[in-house]
């Protein structure tokens, strides 16, 4: 599993414990719903909600049998929100061909940070800021591909690897409660 995946995922435990307790609260526009709670779990999610495009012939990528492709999940409080929305998927095209159509896709949104080379890699992981984006412990897979762009409070970020023929890849779009 990839370093950044693994760190949001580790947000998951408690969230899913959270939703047990207060139990499926939902309101319809978490910007809407000023002084109340709710929270949201899916195994499923929107390209839309990833805030970047398909990639033409894309397939949904299955670890294994029963294996869901993508995910949603968010919490929203008074004090603010969190939001986790992954999708996986795959292609037999070029992993450079896929790298190169995501990087592009995500520079609509500012500068994007390539964690795959550590000497591209934002001054704010040698310094410590908390207000500019960094990769901080996230490297790619062995001949991977990992870019992220946008803030440490909304942040999308695409990671691709060669699996045999198929080149597997996954789409994250984390809003955490920091800007």
């Amino acid at each position: 599993m990839k370093p950044g995946l693994r760190s949001a995922l580790l947000m998951i435990v408690p969230l899913v414990a959270l939703i047990g307790v207060v139990g499926p609260c939902h309101a319809d526009d978490p910007k809407d719903s000023k002084g109340s709670y709710g929270a949201e779990l899916n195994e499923s999610a929107k390209m839309s909600d990833i805030g970047l495009p398909l990639y033409p012939g894309a397939r949904v990528q299955r670890d294994r049998s029963g294996d869901s492709p993508a995910l949603t999940m968010g919490l929203w409080l008074p004090g603010g929100s969190f939001r986790l929305v992954i999708v996986k998927l795959a292609t037999d095209d070029k992993l450079t061909s896929v790298a190169d159509f995501y990087r592009n896709a995500m520079s609509h949104y500012g500068a994007v940070l390539d964690c795959s080379d550590p000497g591209s890699r934002s001054d704010a992981d040698r310094k410590g800021h908390k207000k500019e984006l960094s990769c901080g412990d996230d490297k790619p897979d062995p001949g991977g591909q990992l870019y992220k762009v946008g803030t440490p409070g909304d942040q999308r970020i695409f990671a691709v690897s060669q699996h045999g023929q198929e080149v597997r890849f996954h789409l994250v779009h984390l809003v955490l409660p920091l800007d």
